[in-house]
């Protein structure tokens, strides 16, 4: 895919603060948070993904899936047109194909993945935002479902924009805090495109919207819930048979 690379003037004031590495433009994910993920992926998702190879193009087993680097995510910030941390999203890869994206939040009790899908581009966009960038320019990745926006944003020392993957469209710094602050924080899903395009949520076999509650963790409680009321029943029956 080409992109359209523009020449836009540094703006003053306050933009958005980047935290990348030395040698990278795009924050990745540390090797313990990377580590963490894998193992929860191996644990509790492989096995009930490998009912669903279809959705994700593969015949691969995926025990044997491995994670890419982990690229910061962050989401916006209407009030303030600010950006702001989420996680990081992970290229999912079998039989050395990107086959889909793990994403994870940090929530209280550690890392934790927080949806898995069929989305296998990532990597590509990365390394064209990488190429924008240059040598010296720092990107972040914009990844915020409840306004579907997904793009870039990259600055340097002569250009400052945002590259929205939905759309293909290049929006300079004020161009595109304007637009953010258009956004109705009461109900914000959807605000920036089409809500019948967002994309699945693709975990054990099922597909559900950005907002439903996870069908494995669901799934696992109820058959938790069955397994209490069974033991229950067995033990009231035999007290009862004891009496007799």
């Amino acid at each position: 895919m080409i992109y359209l690379t523009i020449l836009l003037a540094s703006l003053p004031g306050n933009g958005f603060e980047v935290s990348a590495q030395e040698d990278s433009p795009i924050e990745y994910a540390p090797d313990s948070v990377k580590t963490s993920i894998a193992k929860q992926f191996q644990d509790q998702y492989a096995y009930s993904l490998n009912t669903d190879k279809a959705a994700f193009k593969t015949d691969g087993d995926f025990s044997r899936a491995e994670l890419g680097e982990g690229a910061a995510v962050y989401q916006v910030e209407a009030e303030d047109a600010s950006l702001s941390l989420k996680g990081y999203e992970f290229p999912l890869i079998l039989n050395r194909e990107v086959v889909g994206t793990i994403e994870a939040e940090e929530q209280p009790e550690g890392w934790t993945i927080f949806n898995i899908s069929s989305q296998s581009d990532l990597v590509e966009h990365l390394q064209e935002a990488k190429r924008q960038a240059g040598s010296n320019g720092t990107v972040q990745y914009v990844h915020d479902q409840r306004y579907a926006i997904r793009g870039f944003y990259v600055r340097d020392q002569e250009q400052e924009f945002f590259l929205d993957l939905n759309t293909n469209r290049v929006s300079d710094r004020e161009s595109f805090e304007q637009w953010i602050r258009t956004f109705d924080t009461d109900s914000p899903i959807g605000q920036a495109g089409n809500p019948a395009e967002q994309e699945e949520i693709q975990v054990g076999g099922s597909s559900v919207t950005a907002d439903s509650p996870k069908p494995v963790l669901f799934l696992q409680a109820a058959a938790a819930a069955v397994l209490v009321l069974a033991i229950g029943g067995l033990l009231y029956a035999r007290i009862k048979k004891n009496r007799a």
